[in-house]
């Protein structure tokens, strides 16, 4: 027969058990909750019966949840005795209570507070990443949380994130709680923040601080075959050559040919702000990115700064070629044409936001057609 308490280890334990925690607190779980007390043997019946009578008395004293009884016959004994067979909770307070643990009353009477003034979108994220608000108070992360709600898709529209204004927050709510917010548009966004990482989903940039792969395509340019650049920097200082290849992920770099006069610059992503660098005017400038929403939408705004942006294989006649390496868009940046795009790019984005499979990524092209895709518009002058 167990005790009180060591039914209440097993419950704390079960409070530690991340998806038990999350199943009863959230209402997934069935409730009640029946624990079996289990029964003395005859042997211990016989051999400690004060003991087996100080258990019962510890189980008729309990006052959190119900106790059912039942009689039970010992040779030991004259006469049957009532033993308590099952303890019943009915409901997470009950758990809490049965468990008697000040830490966790205080960690579920949080819970409770928090849910209460936020998003039922982001109560499991809570329950299952404890150490997301370890560290935080109560009102920083309910104004996270609506936060969260308000972010979208280019949020920032180019700006620093700390020059972000949503819900009141300070210039350094984002620094403070970037992982927290992070967690949450992963939440409403299928991870797609956590992927790309704050700064490109929501075209903010920290100035200074990305760094940029640029690749020496021509041989003589540079001084390194490819350096790492940050952003502020190769806005400010030109490089040498006649023209630049913006790549959207860096993984492509090996896929790219020489190119007489030319670098390569991999990897930006969303932070295209340094094409407002006064020495890109007397280039000749193409953008290679993946054909879904987003790699439009950063063709868009690589226009935005330099309008004489040459795209590369991102156009319809591409996609239906290799529209076998297509795959689902899990998140798109919006039904909404990006400003930037030509009529025909325009019409594809409107076509692969509607499709199941609307994103054929750059890295799936065979070198052979970005060599020859590459070379023409070299050639094109």
């Amino acid at each position: 027969m167990k005790t009180p308490d060591q039914l209440r280890e097993q419950l704390k334990r079960q409070w530690e058990n991340t998806s038990l925690r999350v199943d009863r607190l959230l209402g997934n779980a069935s409730w009640p909750l029946s624990l079996s007390i289990g029964k003395p043997t005859a042997g211990e019946m016989a051999s400690d019966a004060r003991g087996i009578k100080a258990t019962i008395d510890l189980w008729r004293g309990m006052q959190t949840g119900k106790v059912s009884w039942r009689a039970e016959k010992y040779r030991a004994l004259a006469a049957p005795i009532e033993l308590p067979a099952q303890w019943t909770l009915s409901e997470p307070a009950q758990w809490v209570s049965a468990i008697a643990d000040r830490s966790i009353s205080i960690e579920y009477k949080r819970y409770r507070h928090l849910f209460a003034n936020i998003s039922p979108l982001w109560h499991e994220l809570l329950l299952r990443r404890r150490h997301l608000i370890a560290s935080l108070d109560d009102a920083e992360i309910i104004r996270a949380a609506e936060v969260a709600l308000t972010l979208k898709p280019g949020s920032a529209n180019g700006a620093p994130l700390r020059s972000l204004s949503v819900r009141g927050i300070d210039s350094k709510f984002l620094e403070r709680n970037r992982t927290l917010v992070t967690r949450m548009l992963d939440v409403r966004f299928d991870g797609e923040p956590g992927e790309v990482g704050l700064e490109t989903y929501l075209d903010a940039t920290q100035e200074g601080k990305h760094w940029l792969l640029v690749v020496d395509l021509d041989g003589n340019l540079l001084p390194f075959p490819r350096i790492r650049v940050r952003d502020a920097d190769l806005e400010a200082h030109a490089v040498t050559g006649s023209a630049i290849v913006i790549v959207e992920n860096e993984q492509c770099v090996h896929l790219l040919p020489q190119l007489p006069g030319t670098v390569a610059v991999l990897g930006a992503g969303l932070n295209l702000n340094w094409l407002q660098g006064a020495w890109l005017k007397d280039r000749r400038i193409a953008y290679w990115g993946d054909i879904d929403s987003w790699g439009l939408a950063m063709l868009g705004t690589a226009r935005r700064y330099q309008p004489s942006v040459t795209s590369i294989l991102m156009d319809g006649a591409t996609f239906a070629e290799f529209d076998s390496a297509a795959v689902a868009e899990e998140v798109t940046y919006g039904e909404q044409i990006p400003d930037g795009l030509s009529p025909r790019e325009g019409r594809l984005y409107g076509e692969i936001v509607s499709r199941a499979r609307g994103r054929l990524e750059q890295e799936f092209l065979p070198a052979h057609r970005v060599h020859a895709a590459l070379r023409r518009w070299q050639a094109d002058r």
